[in-house]
């Protein structure tokens, strides 16, 4: 529509000028028609007959219809603009891109965030009335139309998000609003139909480091290599300096050169690093987007480890710990134990001493102590009915397969030790923490078959990474992340606690830049490794607009609305209308 009907005044005018045309082509008459007849007898008889018809409701039925559809036409092109309430003004939508791409820098040194802002704080002051700001991941909770001054502080409160594209922000279901998008067109958001779209977007360079894995050799545990992923989502060719670090003196380096687009796989063997968190970091000139530049895991720790079992004589468990990977046992009687320094972990067959080890401890059927909760007084069968399937204790393991001859469930425990499997209302294997942590089981394996399964080596790997420390930390992409642990305690690597959200069996937080963050639940400590995972958050160039001189560019077409059927039936019932006029079957 034309910007001389955008205005109130202009579109009465026009309105009144049709019905004005309307009313002019009626008042028209068609030419009367002279036929010359013989007589006019047989019309007189006719007329006397049937008497002179009055039909000049037909005229004004005609005219009302005609002036009904022009008026109708008339509107459905102006289509005027939905007031505000009581304020007669305009109401205007600005959905601010914050995609992670939105923090790349620009030539200027600032980034496309700060640009995007700047825009908006243009379009929303240069608004004829109310606005409603949103953001274009949807988090902007409880939008609503304000004036400028309000919309302007609303702005201020919008945050960059790392996570990826989600479904768009509902818009208001009113009629021709206006709605402004800003965006460097990277992350795919649908834009809203007629939007008019901003783009921030100027092309630069970025390297990113999208995969980094730590896994030791099936054929040797104690050897470890490092899969790294390095991906160039620049324009050109770059020259990258790739380096993993960990602690305070493994260095590795490796210069590498990738063309525009390509993506590369390096290994390095790791295996002189003791263990603990290993880095990947890409370095080059020019670089846009600091997010993905670095990139962490869990190294194991991979040195052979000193385990002391504690016995008067099993030879199926030395076995089964000895079969475990950089394991090495040493076998004492209880008569002979002695806390010792060096020992990464103990484990005690029927057997419990009077303090805790100074190690962590796996506890079959230990004897009464102090610092274990006490054993129930029924010996007997056991039948395993629930266990904790997102505890690590209990993975990769059918507990409810197991035959237990003889055990003696717990019945109480305090609240700050863990049930990991349960028979009834007992427990059978618990988890907990004094110093160091320690799981105590119900039974001795010789009671049950489970020395007879594979599963007695899984449950024996799990117990000893949990004593200690080798648990890998589950890698998940950058924004909002789902833990399976309850009421659990968020904190960066920095030791700075991170805001968490619980819902039922799972921790959820927010994750805006790489690092390993630790949740610790009551009796479980789980660690993530967070970064970009994706190589579509890292090409920060696909972007799909062009415009880069900060001229609002058209969106999308309008699709095929109602009320173009309308224009459409109401030009064809006005032609139908004015045939009939000048026909006389309407008057």
């Amino acid at each position: 529509m034309p910007a001389l009907l955008a205005s109130s005044s202009l579109g009465l005018l026009f309105l009144g000028l049709v019905v004005a045309a309307i009313v002019a082509l009626h008042r028209l008459k068609p030419r009367p028609s002279t036929h010359v007849v013989a007589s006019l007898a047989l019309w007189e008889v006719a007329l006397r007959r049937t008497g002179a018809r009055r039909s000049s409701w037909r005229w004004w039925l005609a005219l009302l219809l005609s002036v009904s559809t022009g008026a109708l036409l008339a509107v459905t092109l102006i289509r005027p603009e939905v007031q505000g309430v009581g304020d007669g003004s305009r109401r205007a939508v600005v959905i601010v891109d914050n995609g992670s791409s939105m923090a790349t820098r620009t030539l200027d040194g600032k980034t496309r965030w700060l640009h995007a802002l700047a825009r908006a704080r243009s379009v929303i002051r240069s608004a004829p009335g109310l606005v409603m700001v949103m953001d274009g991941a949807g988090r902007t909770v409880a939008a609503r139309f304000e004036a400028p001054a309000a919309a302007l502080a609303s702005l201020d409160r919008l945050a960059l998000t790392a996570a990826g594209a989600g479904p768009p922000p509902p818009l208001p279901e009113i009629t021709d609003l206006e709605v402004h998008f800003i965006s460097d067109g990277v992350t795919p958001y649908p834009l809203p139909p007629g939007a008019i779209v901003h783009s921030v977007f100027e092309p630069a360079d970025n390297v990113a480091v999208i995969r980094l894995v730590a896994r030791p050799l099936a054929a040797d545990p104690l050897k470890v290599e490092a899969f790294v992923q390095v991906l160039n989502a620049s324009p050109g060719e770059k020259s990258v300096r790739l380096t993993l670090r960990g602690g305070e003196r493994f260095v590795l380096v490796q210069d590498l050169r990738l063309a525009a687009g390509e993506r590369v796989d390096a290994t390095f063997d790791v295996s002189d690093f003791p263990g603990g968190v290993l880095a990947a970091a890409a370095i080059t000139a020019g670089d846009a987007l600091a997010n993905d530049d670095i990139a962490y895991t869990l190294v194991a720790p991979h040195r052979t480890q000193r385990i002391r079992l504690v016995t008067r004589g099993n030879a199926a468990l030395a076995d089964a710990l000895a079969a475990l990977p950089g394991v090495r046992v040493e076998i004492v009687d209880p008569a002979r134990y002695r806390p010792e320094s060096g020992i990464d972990a103990y484990v005690f067959d029927g057997f419990a001493p009077e303090q805790p080890p100074g190690a962590g401890a796996l506890l079959f059927r230990p004897s009464a102590t102090g610092w274990l909760p006490t054993a129930g007084r029924v010996q007997g069968p056991a039948t395993i009915d629930s266990w904790d399937r997102a505890n690590p204790l209990a993975s990769g393991i059918a507990w409810d397969t197991l035959t237990i001859g003889r055990a003696s469930p717990w019945t109480h425990w305090p609240d700050t030790v863990e049930a990991v499997v349960r028979a009834g209302a007992g427990a059978l294997i618990l988890s907990g923490r004094t110093e160091f942590p320690w799981t105590a089981v119900a039974f001795l394996p010789g009671d049950t078959d489970l020395p007879l399964q594979p599963a007695f080596t899984v449950f024996l790997g799990n117990a000893l990474a949990r004593l200690t420390g080798t648990d890998a930390a589950a890698s998940e992409p950058l924004g909002t992340i789902r833990v399976a642990l309850a009421n659990g305690e968020v904190r960066d690597g920095h030791g700075r606690r991170i805001e968490s959200r619980n819902v039922p069996g799972a921790t959820l937080f927010d994750a805006e830049r790489p690092d390993i963050y630790t949740v610790r639940g009551a009796h479980t400590r789980l660690q993530v490794a967070a970064g970009v995972l994706d190589p579509l958050q890292a090409d920060i160039n696909r972007s799909r607009l062009t415009a880069t001189d900060g001229i609002p560019v058209p969106g999308v077409a309008l699709p095929f609305e109602r009320w173009v059927v309308i224009v459409l039936a109401c030009l064809g019932l006005l032609v139908f209308d004015w045939a009939a006029y000048t026909r006389r079957i309407t008057r």
